[in-house]
């Protein structure tokens, strides 16, 4: 479970509380055919530091998995691309049947990387909260660099091999 989307977002934030009760439910019913592991991005060390104590007696130090973006990260698309694959070896080294991404639509400015990566040997999955920004594009994509972000962010999520939506309004707006 990568669980960014509890950082960016914040962890006492819609997006960041989802993120963290879904990913406790998830730990909670796991049985021992199910290893689960959490994957953070260490850049946003406050909020890393607060996943691992808030989930600490859940998931063990050892499903605790922490990457750092590239150490002169400064948002430009090269240092997105070099973070990206910081994040997937990561990924790939732990070699998941799955893996959640708990939300692909932090902002632009944020460290949070995230890709749906197709060609990987794991099925990849993705919560979707809504899609405001496009039904309201006046309102939240004024700027060209917020409709090419949203527009990257849109294609990502739909590698996806399963999406997850947080209600039937939303399914309705993806569909």
């Amino acid at each position: 479970v990568d669980l960014q989307g509890a950082q960016a977002s914040g962890i006492n934030r819609g997006i960041g509380r989802y993120s963290l009760a879904f990913t406790e439910s998830i730990l909670l019913k796991k049985s021992k055919f199910f290893d689960i592991h959490i994957l953070v991005n260490g850049s946003i060390k406050k909020s890393a530091l607060e996943i691992k104590a808030f989930f600490s007696a859940l998931c063990s130090s050892e499903n605790f998995h922490v990457f750092f973006v590239s150490s002169e990260y400064l948002g430009s698309k090269k240092d997105y691309s070099q973070s990206v694959l910081i994040r997937n070896a990561v990924i790939n080294d732990l070699n998941p049947d799955i893996v959640l991404t708990t939300s692909c639509f932090e902002s632009a400015d944020s460290q949070v990387i995230y890709s749906i990566e197709k060609e990987e040997n794991y099925l990849s999955a993705a919560i979707l909260y809504d899609l405001i920004p496009l039904l309201h594009p006046k309102i939240y994509l004024e700027s060209t660099e917020k409709k090419e972000w949203y527009q990257r962010c849109l294609q990502e999520l739909q590698k996806s091999d399963l999406i997850l939506c947080i209600s039937n309004y939303t399914k309705s707006c993806a569909e």
